[in-house]
């Protein structure tokens, strides 16, 4: 996934590969399209689209994008003009399980009844689905850049909801945004080789958070302006963000399988 929260698990990637493999970057939705049609072997994808593919897909339990609570990556912003007879609550084609996350937490804010979602194009801008529809969710970079704002004091006639800190608050467990998988067949026939790979990308990304540094040189080096600053990436990565699959994370997963899938 080209998003900033996976840079660690990503920055250095190509020295963790075996041989003859090669790697591709996409936002999750078209990963998880790609995964399913047998274009990948092997991919991160949203955790809601494992939760719907498990039949087919192998979970990997090495890592995970996670979070136990604030992570301004994945927030919903609204006019206080809201309104959800009349508004549908818009969500981009980017994200499963940010989209399926936010359904969550509405239904435990709004009467579920009264609310329509409608799915738009992730490349549709914030400023248009708050004119039209006076809500936006946002998620990745645009949502960090959007954070970034907040934090120079701009937006202050919204109202914005973290959705990892609500999901927290409303269940006592981490959110797990995305986790790796393998198609089954290619796991059965490779699954050494797979778990080898993985045990050097975990040592890999671990290595990226002690060493934050190089991670932000090589963002500032690619990306385009606006850029987010060094301490709110840093903290972002080191700090909101959880990497690990620990049991809890296997609880959480269990969880979203019973809320979510």
């Amino acid at each position: 996934m080209s998003f900033l929260n996976t840079l660690p698990m990503r920055h250095g990637i190509e020295m963790t590969m075996p041989a003859g493999f090669q790697h591709y970057y996409g936002v999750p939705s078209r990963l998880n399209q790609a995964l399913l049609a047998g274009e990948l072997d092997l991919s991160l994808v949203s955790t809601a689209a494992y939760l719907k593919h498990q039949d087919a897909w192998q979970l990997l339990p090495f890592l995970s994008i996670s979070s136990f609570g604030p992570v301004n990556s994945v927030l919903w912003i609204r006019q206080k003009s809201f309104d959800p007879e009349h508004h549908a609550v818009q969500c981009p084609d980017s994200s499963a399980s940010s989209e399926a996350l936010l359904r969550y937490i509405l239904t435990h804010q709004y009467d579920a009844s009264t609310l329509r979602y409608e799915t738009v194009s992730h490349e549709k801008s914030v400023l248009d689905s708050l004119n039209t529809a006076h809500n936006a969710l946002l998620i990745g970079d645009a949502a960090m850049r959007f954070y970034a704002e907040t934090q120079a004091g701009q937006h202050n006639e919204l109202e914005i909801l973290d959705l990892a800190t609500a999901w927290h608050a409303l269940t006592g467990h981490p959110f797990l945004f995305g986790v790796w998988c393998a198609r089954k067949p290619f796991w059965q026939e490779n699954q050494p080789a797979i778990e080898a790979w993985a045990n050097a990308l975990v040592q890999q990304t671990q290595a990226n958070l002690t060493h934050p540094q190089a991670m932000y040189d090589a963002y500032r080096h690619n990306a385009e302006p606006p850029y987010c600053g060094e301490a709110l990436l840093r903290d972002y990565w080191c700090e909101q963000l959880d990497y690990n699959f620990t049991a809890s994370h296997h609880e959480a997963l269990a969880l979203m399988d019973r809320f979510l899938g």
